[in-house]
């Protein structure tokens, strides 16, 4: 039974929300602040967090950067009432797996935790399977000077590694699998957050956009380019 931590500080969509995820029979535990949220993560080490931005004590945002100091793994969904997108580039940056924006439907919530959990439950399958694997062989993806290590789950730009998101490796994975080829948007969604998924299209421009800049810190070479209309296609660099 997957257990869910909430994080939000009004009660009325603390109670409904908790209410219908024990009733899809999820273990869920509440946390009204910040700081609350800290110390719960850390005592009932959930499988998914539900993170209000708009905190008291610790802001949702800050949250989120203690969690990722320690904790890459754990899937985050932000939960907010704002629709700016600083907050979201912001959370999506520092590691946040999905973003819904209040009100919402309940229906669309349960089908973002679903895809979410599924998409983390892959990842730690395919870590598994690393950890295991022959580590002989590298795993090696190469395109110019960008290098994807699949043993270590590392990406290096010019030898110097660069930080990213497990969305952000997921995708530039999916890319280097497939260079010189145009990749619709529909596809990118579909391999990175799985079929049936219910995460906002919007998303996927904010983390391509990030990839991006992660990379342009060390290479003058634009490797992710927009076909219009279309999707994107990574170039090669050889």
């Amino acid at each position: 039974m997957p257990k869910i931590l909430i994080v939000e500080d009004n009660e009325g969509i603390v109670s409904f929300v908790k209410s219908e995820l024990e009733l899809e029979d999820f273990e869920v535990c509440v946390a009204l602040d910040g700081r609350s949220a800290l110390e719960l993560f850390a005592a009932e080490k959930p499988d998914l967090v539900l993170l209000d931005i708009m905190l008291p004590e610790l802001s949702g945002i800050e949250v989120l950067r203690r969690i990722r100091k320690h904790d890459e793994d754990t899937p985050v969904i932000l939960v907010t009432a704002r629709d700016g997108t600083d907050d979201k580039v912001t959370g999506l940056n520092l590691g946040s797996d999905d973003y819904i924006t209040k009100p919402f439907k309940i229906e669309e919530l349960l089908a973002r935790i679903n895809a979410v959990l599924r998409r983390s439950e892959k990842l730690r399958k395919a870590k598994e399977a690393l950890e295991n694997a022959d580590t002989t062989s590298s795993g090696e993806k190469k395109n110019g000077e960008l290098v994807l290590n699949q043993a270590s789950m590392e990406v290096t730009v010019k030898n110097t590694k660069i930080e990213l998101s497990k969305t952000e490796y997921l995708l530039l994975n999916f890319f280097m699998e497939n260079p010189g080829s145009v990749l619709e948007r529909d596809t990118l969604l579909d391999k990175v957050w799985g079929k049936n998924h219910a995460t906002n299209p919007n998303n996927l421009d904010i983390f391509i956009s990030t990839l991006r800049k992660k990379i342009r810190e060390y290479s003058d070479f634009e490797y992710i380019t927009t076909v219009r209309g279309v999707g994107f296609k990574m170039e090669k660099a050889d």
